[in-house]
């Protein structure tokens, strides 16, 4: 036992020795951020910090060692593994510990204890306890490259046929969070995860469904071939089907499924569009009782509206500006908030007729006010709300300026995020460049400067950005 306990020390060690020695950027998304459970956002992940090891760690550290002990000795008594994985189990649920679990070489042990599990004739005990402790430990970002490194893709894709309800809605749970990684997503759509998750959704059973509709909006997430793939397989109909689940938890994952297999797609928007009463039903959510079911029918009616002018037109007639900017000024969160700025964005964008209503009430200002906000989201979203309303109308630009937007832009400039600096930059450039006085206000706001540093970003982007910006305001 101390001889392992050793092992299990030094391995811990050079793995941490390694990572302290790398250097990883951690981009910022620019996509929708959906709440979900009571830890994380979906598309949030548990990342590392390669800090330095506490004295909880190393006391934690201790009794994973122990644990590994059982585990790495082949056991007659199936109570001292089961025992130990109940254990490993309870430690996982701590977010540090993840990572000591991984250094200490629990994956394999437990992809290697699901290699044997038959879904045909049910999971053992050791074998589901196994696939709990995978579920959990699949919420941190590096565990998912390991469990793949380990096959354990194609074992989860395997047991997804279980007929237990408990093992379905763990495996469920681990297939949800590795799909959350690129390598990983496409492993699991050729794997044809999606036509075997895809009946799932009707059936009664409420936390498989949550976790169904959680795979399926993850994985189409910015994902054409996955948006088809979901189509193809006839998912459609059931995701509409369930938009108007009694449950709300049930419903707001449908509707955001929705929303993400629809995305940027055409074809699946006019299929939504043909669907009955599918749009004006997603627009009325957005007055829904229930906060969450607000925040994902705001970020499905950004999704249905993108680049869709025949979507746009039913959204707009269905009310849904009012809803919107009556959101916007509510006491709502701010990642809530986000998602209402992203469908006022899509629904501007080449619309005049959107541009026009916002004249008509509190829109630019409650827009302005959230360029302000400590969400960072909120912020992407409100700028290019913002660029897309006041893009050629030279009556909203003025309005915009006029509701305070000038110095919050320039603001904006200054933050480290590359997204946000090149919409700002956009906006900038959108407000000033057919107006000598809306010019000269950016100037009197010390736009220059900033502008000029971002010129020599290491963003292409935002580079380009910049010198758009700067000619609009006639600094070349």
């Amino acid at each position: 036992r101390q001889a392992a306990e050793r092992r299990a020390e030094e391995e811990a060690e050079a793995q941490q020795r390694a990572l302290q020695g790398s250097s990883a950027m951690k981009l910022v998304k620019m996509s929708e951020v959906y709440e979900i459970e009571e830890e994380k956002d979906v598309f949030d992940d548990y990342d590392e910090e390669d800090d330095e090891m506490t004295d909880d760690d190393k006391r934690e550290k201790a009794k994973i060692a122990l644990i590994m002990v059982d585990l790495w000795e082949t056991n007659e008594d199936l109570s001292i593994t089961e025992s130990a994985l109940r254990k490993l189990g309870m430690l996982a649920m701590k977010e540090r510990n993840r990572k000591l679990i991984r250094i200490a070489g629990a994956i394999p042990i437990l992809c290697e204890f699901l290699r044997q599990a038959d879904p045909r004739t049910g999971l053992k005990a050791e074998q589901s306890l196994a696939l709990s402790v995978l579920a959990v430990l699949s919420r941190n970002v590096r565990n998912r490259d390991e469990v793949r490194k380990n096959d354990g893709l194609k074992h989860l894709m395997r047991i997804i046929k279980v007929k237990e309800d408990k093992d379905l809605l763990e495996c469920c749970k681990a297939l949800k969070e590795l799909c959350k990684n690129e390598k990983n997503k496409v492993i699991l759509r050729d794997g044809r995860l999606i036509e075997q998750i895809v009946p799932k959704i009707l059936p009664e059973n409420q936390p498989v469904q949550e976790q169904v509709l959680d795979i399926i909006a993850i994985i189409s997430m910015n994902d054409v071939k996955s948006q088809v793939v979901v189509r193809d397989a006839r998912g459609m109909p059931p995701i509409i089907k369930q938009i108007r689940h009694a449950e709300p938890e049930v419903q707001r994952r449908a509707i955001r499924a929705l929303g993400n297999v629809s995305q940027n797609n055409r074809k699946i928007q006019q299929i939504v569009r043909k669907a009955a009463d599918t749009i004006p039903y997603v627009v009325s959510r957005l007055a829904d009782d229930n906060m969450e079911v607000r925040k994902a029918a705001g970020g499905a009616v950004a999704a249905l509206a993108e680049n869709e002018y025949a979507n746009q037109v039913i959204i707009r007639k269905e009310g849904a500006i009012k809803m919107l900017c009556d959101n916007l000024g509510s006491s709502d969160r701010d990642d809530v908030k986000e998602q209402y700025a992203a469908a006022i964005r899509c629904m501007a964008k080449g619309n005049t007729k959107v541009q026009a209503d916002f004249r008509k009430g509190p829109g630019f200002s409650l827009l302005v006010h959230a360029l302000t906000s400590e969400n960072i989201g909120l912020r992407i979203h409100a700028t290019g709300a913002v660029t897309e309303l006041c893009r050629d109308n030279s009556k909203n630009c003025d309005m915009i300026c006029g509701a305070g937007a000038v110095h919050p832009l320039v603001g904006a400039l200054e933050t480290e995020n590359n997204a946000l600096q090149y919409l700002s930059e956009g906006a900038i450039w959108a407000l000033a460049r057919k107006s000598a006085k809306r010019r000269n206000m950016f100037r009197e706001a010390n736009a220059i400067e900033p502008l000029r540093i971002l010129r020599t970003s290491d963003n292409p982007q935002v580079r380009k950005g910049a010198e758009w910006a700067l000619e609009a305001l006639g600094d070349k």
